[in-house]
């Protein structure tokens, strides 16, 4: 049981992009790295650079509801999925 020994549990780091799986099949290919605002789209879309690669994200719900303004030259953490993104957190 994972309960009695907790110290085989593995460590996440975020510096580094990390592949996310498990859960109830919707995290299935879903990437998670730090990335910067390249251009700003129309309808809440941007274009981000994730190391030498663009990804076109829009921004998660709870950006939205707390009137997050994200502006080129900002960096924030997209989760990827093929060529569609998702910012969830902007850095500061």
């Amino acid at each position: 049981m994972l309960k009695d020994n907790p110290e085989n549990l593995p460590e996440l780091e975020l510096d580094e992009m990390e592949s996310v799986t498990g859960g109830a099949g919707s995290n299935d290919g879903i990437t998670v790295s730090d990335g910067t605002v390249v251009a700003c789209l129309p309808n809440a879309m941007f274009s981000v650079d994730i190391g030498g690669q663009t990804v076109t994200a829009h921004i998660s719900g709870k950006l939205r509801m707390h009137y997050v303004h994200i502006q080129p030259g900002d960096r924030v953490r997209v989760e990827v999925r093929d060529e569609r993104g998702r910012i969830t957190d902007r850095c500061r």
